[in-house]
């Protein structure tokens, strides 16, 4: 499919490698800040927008209504009101709209989603994202990171309901949630002095243990049975460019995924209120 590329940040670049290396997408031009929309090229079908949080909205509400698919970096925007508003251009222009929430491609994650019903009797979970850097103007340490685990609770738990909020520093959030009776918590910083990804889920059952970071990405303990993942976590982008393409070819798959992004677009509206 022909696609532009929108934004020339490190993320951008990224990405572009990624597309290139798919044969179901092709790169027919690349933007930066000189953007504007009279400059899509004809043809155009799909438009990938890895700018700014700020800018998502816009860009990809102009993208939709000129007739693009539109695949955009998480988070989607800045409120569940402009993700309705997306969805419904998408509708009327009779195109998608897909956000990288990437972890939801980790073949971790998809592991635990599979087993999780084994483990019986979830007191909690917990997650922790941590790293120092990577500070965008506007855009909070759960804009940047904490929107990941977000995401994976919203997918493998239900609809987060907010407990508690620890939120005075931008850089450095916590979060408690009850989901569906389960105490869930999220901490995520850009000041840490360590870089973490973690998943913790404890039940009566047995526990989950998933470190994004660690060769041993997955382990998972229900009884007295133990089994070990070394998954591979580094090629996730790939994962996610697939999962777009099969997603424009398949309205089941689009609805599952734009039910499952209005609830992350929901819950991080409820974390900044």
């Amino acid at each position: 499919m022909k696609s532009i590329v929108i934004g020339k940040g490190d993320w951008g670049n990224l990405l572009m490698k990624y597309i290139q290396q798919d044969s179901n997408f092709e790169i027919i031009d690349v933007f930066g800040k000189d953007f504007s929309f009279a400059k899509i090229p004809q043809g155009a079908q799909v438009a990938f927008v890895v700018t700014p949080l700020t800018s998502h909205f816009n860009i990809a509400y102009e993208c939709l209504r000129a007739g693009l698919n539109v695949f955009v970096e998480k988070p989607t925007c800045e409120s569940v009101e402009e993700f309705n508003i997306l969805k419904d251009v998408a509708q009327s222009s009779g195109v998608r709209f897909y956000t990288d929430y990437i972890y939801l491609t980790s073949p971790s994650i998809l592991k635990i989603q599979e087993i999780l019903c084994q483990l019986n009797g979830i007191l909690s979970v917990k997650a922790s994202i941590k790293q120092y850097g990577k500070f965008y103007e506007g855009e909070s340490a759960l804009d940047v990171l904490g929107v990941h685990f977000l995401s994976v609770f919203c997918f493998l738990f239900g609809t987060p309901s907010l407990a508690e909020s620890h939120n005075t520093n931008p850089n450095a959030n916590r979060f408690v949630f009850d989901i569906n009776g389960i105490t869930t918590e999220l901490e995520c910083s850009l000041i840490s002095e360590i870089k973490e990804r973690k998943l913790e889920i404890i039940a009566e059952s047995g526990k989950i243990l998933f470190d994004m970071l660690s060769n041993e990405s997955l382990q998972i303990l229900i009884g007295d049975k133990q089994e070990i993942f070394s998954f591979d976590e580094k090629n996730n982008i790939a994962n996610s460019l697939r999962k777009f393409y099969a997603i424009l070819n398949d309205e089941a798959k689009y609805l599952e995924h734009c039910n499952l992004s209005y609830k992350v677009a929901k819950a991080m509206d409820m974390c900044k209120q």
